[in-house]
C-alpha cells in the first residue's frame, strides 16, 4: 500500500501544499477551520511526515534544549513538563540538560548544544554573568534565558519578578502582629535571590523595622541544612519567617510538621508545586505561563524572528490561605 503524500492530504483537506506545510510545520498562521480539515486529513489518511527529510531540507533538527540548574526541584520539572508539551504540539522535541548548579557544567552543555545538535536553547542560569559566553553561545543563536536574568545577557529573557509578592507577604507579617521576621536564602549571587532580599529588607525598612545579622541565614540550595537554618532563627526570636524559594520552603514546613513546632513560627515562602499544608501563606510562581511564553519566543527566534532582544518579566503573586 502506498503512503499518503502531502499532496494525498491537501487534495482530502481541498486545500494547497503550502497550507498543509504550514500547519503541521506551525510556519505560518492558518484559520481554525482551515486547520482542522488538515489535521482530520491527516488522521483519517494516517499521514506520516517524513521529518528526516525535511530536517535534510531545512537544516533544522527539530529539537530544542532545556538546560536546568536542579532537575530535582519541583519548579524546573513543572517547567520542564510545561515546555516539553508545548513544543511537542509544535512538532519540537526537547532535550535537557541539568547543570546541578555548576556554571562549568552548564558552560560545557551549552558548548555542545550550540554546536548544531538543536535549533535553540532555552536556559535557566547557574551563572551571574554571561561574559563567560563569549566564544561559547553566538548572541545569533536562538536562546531564551528564564527564571534567572544574568548581567550581561545578549538573548531574550522571561523572567518573574518576586518584589510585590514578598512586599505583601512582609506587610502582611507585620500586620499580624510579627515584629521580629527572620529570612533564609540560597545561592545570593542569583538575580532572583537578590531581588528576593532587596524587596524584603525594603519592606521590612516600610514597616520600621530592620534584619539583624541572626535573623538571616543563607541555605544550601538543595536544602540540606534547612533543620539547622530554621532552629537557628527560631532562637534567635523569629517568630515568622520569609523563605526564598519552594524547596526551602518545603523542608522548613516538613521539619515543624515532624518535631511538633508547626505553630511556634510562622512560614511564608514560595510553593513551586510542593503540597504546603492547608492554612498556608505563600508566594504562587506562574510556571505555566513562563513556560508557554518561553516556547513561543524560541519559536520565533528559530523562525528567523529578528527584532530586538526582549525582556520579558511577568509577576508572582501571594496567597493567604486562611
Amino acid at each position: 500500500m502506498t503512503k499518503p503524500s502531502v499532496r494525498d492530504v491537501a487534495a482530502y483537506a481541498n486545500v494547497s501544499t503550502a497550507t498543509v506545510s504550514h500547519v503541521l510545520n506551525g510556519t505560518r498562521p492558518v484559520n481554525k477551520e482551515t486547520a482542522d480539515k488538515v489535521m482530520n486529513a491527516v488522521e483519517v489518511l494516517q499521514y506520516k511526515p517524513n521529518f528526516a527529510a525535511r530536517n535534510l531540507r531545512t537544516g533544522k533538527q527539530r529539537a530544542i534544549a532545556f538546560v536546568v540548574p536542579d532537575i530535582s526541584n519541583h519548579f524546573f520539572s513543572s517547567l520542564v513538563e510545561n515546555i516539553e508539551e508545548s513544543l511537542f504540539d509544535q512538532g519540537y522535541h526537547l532535550v535537557v540538560a541539568n547543570s546541578k548548579e555548576r556554571a562549568d557544567r552548564e558552560l560545557e552543555h551549552l558548548r555542545y548544544f550550540a554546536s548544531g545538535v538543536v535549533d535553540g536553547l532555552i536556559v535557566a542560569s547557574a551563572l551571574d554573568d554571561c561574559t563567560g559566553l563569549n566564544g561559547i553561545l553566538p548572541p545569533s543563536f536562538p536562546a531564551v534565558f528564564v527564571d534567572r536574568l544574568p548581567k550581561n545577557t545578549l538573548w531574550d529573557s522571561i523572567t518573574i519578578s518576586s518584589k510585590g509578592a514578598v512586599v505583601d507577604a512582609v506587610n502582611y507579617l507585620c500586620a499580624s502582629g510579627h515584629d521580629r521576621i527572620g529570612y533564609i536564602s540560597c545561592l545570593p549571587h542569583l538575580s532572583t535571590s537578590k531581588e528576593r532580599f532587596a524587596s524584603f529588607i525594603q519592606a521590612l525598612e516600610k514597616n520600621g523595622l530592620a534584619p539583624s545579622e541572626d535573623t538571616v541565614c543563607t541555605a544550601l540550595f538543595d536544602g540540606s541544612d534547612m533543620v539547622e537554618c530554621t532552629e537557628r532563627l527560631i532562637a534567635a526570636g523569629c517568630t515568622s519567617i520569609v523563605i526564598s524559594n519552594g524547596l526551602l520552603t518545603f523542608e522548613a514546613q516538613q521539619y515543624l510538621w515532624k518535631t511538633g513546632k508547626y505553630d511556634a513560627v510562622k512560614l511564608v515562602g514560595f510553593r513551586d508545586d510542593y503540597f504546603l499544608s492547608a492554612g498556608s501563606c505563600y508566594i504562587s510562581k506562574p510556571v505555566d505561563l513562563l513556560g508557554n511564553r518561553a516556547v513561543e519566543q524560541i519559536i520565533k527566534r528559530i523562525n528567523g524572528n529578528d527584532e530586538p532582544v526582549k525582556e520579558i518579566v511577568l509577576n508572582c503573586s501571594f496567597v493567604n490561605d486562611k
